[in-house]
């Protein structure tokens, strides 16, 4: 823990961190629902990195209207990037992140603030998003249906960060659920020396590679059930249509840093079983990325064979236990040990049809 990290201001600052790349379609709704919050103690440090569109446009009109707002431009580097150029000009005592393509209910910062205010040793806030699909709305509890401040616990959600374990894997569609650097309020001197990848650091999870790093000196967390952030889920087939090879390498490396964390603390065996529970059920990301991609049947095929048939995969299944498991997730992981290539190509594509109601 931090000394003397609970000096709060009264009304203290709030930065907003916001990267952006070719958002032009989702861009003014975001920064309107910034600019508009009812707690005005706020800077929002916009970040465009590198976009082709009509964003800066979008940016400048805004930045015109609202002297809030600081904006830089930066070459291409990937939203990580964007991310660490923005902490060099944060001057808030509480920060948090939103994307571009998503918004926030105008009360959410001073609710958050008032969270700080209200528990003694805040460290940081988590709140539950809301998935904002083709005239669909889903709020996500990401940790629940209750209301829990970890008061000095705050291991037990650097653990859950590793991944699931137990009755936590009845529901491995939140696996990643926790990883958002958004729907957070955090103290800002922890993010102090914390950075995320970089995209030449070639590694998958960014989001869950920082908040390893920022979870690991927290001891106060709160969840709350109130929600406040909506994840727009609209854009989902602007995602490239491209496997890359190279997905489940960058994967790898995230686990490898995982692992080193594991042995650098000193952590307990549930961190490695958690953490031996991510490999296996992070198996979802690596089918839909091949089912969704433009390759022909046989290429698909080929690719999921390829991942399945590795050896950090196979011997990840040795210790995996299925207990817990809801019957089409068993079923759906079966097939992915026994390599069941054709089989499980029918299931991913059914899956794919009804995925916003996994959850």
């Amino acid at each position: 823990m931090i000394e003397g990290a609970f000096k709060l201001l009264r009304d203290p600052l709030v930065s907003i961190i916001v990267p952006v790349y070719n958002a032009e379609k989702f861009l003014s709704r975001c920064l309107a629902s910034l600019v508009g919050q009812t707690y005005k103690n706020i800077e929002i440090v916009v970040v465009n990195d590198g976009s082709s569109d009509k964003s800066q446009d979008i940016i400048n009109e805004f930045r015109m209207e609202c002297n809030a707002i600081k904006a830089f431009l930066i070459k291409n580097s990937g939203a990580g990037e964007a991310r660490n150029y923005a902490f060099q000009y944060i001057t808030g005592e509480l920060v948090m992140f939103v994307d571009a393509d998503d918004w926030i209910d105008e009360d959410c910062v001073y609710k958050c603030v008032n969270y700080f205010k209200e528990y003694k040793d805040l460290e940081c806030v988590i709140f539950p998003y809301i998935r904002e699909f083709y005239g669909l709305s889903r709020k996500n509890n990401m940790l629940g249906d209750k209301t829990v401040y970890f008061h000095g616990d705050g291991n037990i959600l650097y653990r859950r960060l590793f991944g699931l374990v137990g009755k936590e894997k009845a529901c491995p569609a939140s696996l990643d659920d926790l990883n958002l650097s958004m729907c957070k309020m955090y103290y800002t001197k922890f993010m102090q020396n914390k950075f995320f990848p970089k995209r030449d650091d070639i590694v998958a999870g960014e989001d869950l590679w920082y908040n390893l790093k920022v979870f690991e000196h927290m001891n106060n967390i709160l969840y709350t059930t109130d929600t406040y952030y909506h994840y727009n889920k609209e854009n989902d087939k602007s995602v490239t249509k491209i496997y890359r090879k190279d997905d489940v390498d960058k994967f790898k490396n995230l686990f490898k840093f995982m692992e080193n964390t594991i042995i650098k603390n000193n952590l307990s065996d549930v961190y490695k079983e958690a953490l031996n529970n991510r490999k296996v059920l992070s198996i979802t990301n690596y089918v839909r990325n091949i089912m969704n991609s433009d390759m022909g049947y046989k290429e698909k095929s080929l690719g999921l064979f390829e991942v399945l048939s590795r050896k950090d995969i196979i011997k990840s299944f040795k210790s995996f236990d299925f207990k817990y498991l809801p019957l089409h997730w068993k079923l759906f992981f079966w097939l992915c040990k026994k390599q069941y290539i054709k089989i499980l190509m029918i299931i991913s594509m059914l899956g794919e049809k009804f995925k916003y109601f996994f959850k």
